[in-house]
């Protein structure tokens, strides 16, 4: 989990977006990026 968690902050930073920019394009909850970052469990 820790490696998605860097992927996905360095790729968000590398196109300066911010978090919630970023959830917005993804089509997901600003949440659920902020848990992917940090390395938290999604849960369902």
């Amino acid at each position: 989990m820790r490696q998605l968690a860097e992927f996905v902050k360095e790729s968000r930073k590398e196109i300066n977006l911010s978090q919630k920019e970023f959830a917005e394009r993804a089509g997901i909850a600003l949440t659920v990026v902020r848990k992917i970052e940090q390395g938290k469990t999604i849960k369902k």
